[in-house]
């Protein structure tokens, strides 16, 4: 028993066109007999011998089968051989679009990040700000009041002997 595997089965340009042959065999010879007819009855139309005509026919008919040829494979193969390019060229774009995309988050994010960062520091900065002047305004109202007492008992007479307040 063979344990070998084979590999997968891909398809290739050369596989495509050799499927095609059919149909580039069919449209070539649908352009190459006209274009060889009417290349023939010109030459024949210009009464030069036979001779002369056989002659004269080699390039008009070397050039008609030539165009049939590029013809009958523009017909057959050029769709598909636009298709391959027009898929490539969206994989291309795709591809650089991501790049493009994935960058434009990432800067994103990042400033995200730092406007975060910022707005939490100078957030915090404020609080402690408002936080020391409420408590310098509380600790300063304590003071008086204490004193308020302090100077109150003094002109009563009275010993004074709360302790002042905490620091």
């Amino acid at each position: 028993m063979n344990n070998q595997s084979t590999p997968p089965r891909t398809d290739s340009l050369w596989d495509t066109l050799w499927q095609a042959r059919y149909w580039y065999s069919g449209v070539f010879l649908l352009i190459a007999i006209p274009s060889e007819i009417i290349v023939i009855t010109g030459e024949i139309s210009r009464n030069q011998g036979i001779i002369n005509t056989w002659r004269n026919l080699l390039g008009p008919s070397e050039a008609a089968m030539a165009t049939s040829f590029g013809a009958a494979f523009m017909l057959t193969e050029g769709a598909k051989l636009t298709m391959v390019l027009a898929h490539g060229a969206k994989k291309i774009i795709d591809n650089w679009f991501e790049k493009r995309e994935r960058k434009f988050r990432e800067r994103e994010e990042k400033l995200r990040a730092e406007i975060l960062a910022k707005g939490l520091e100078e957030g915090r900065a404020k609080g402690r700000a408002e936080g020391r002047t409420e408590g310098r305004a509380q600790e300063r109202q304590a003071w008086q009041e204490w004193n308020t007492r302090r100077e109150e008992a003094e002109a009563r007479g009275e010993p004074f002997t709360e302790p002042p307040p905490n620091r």
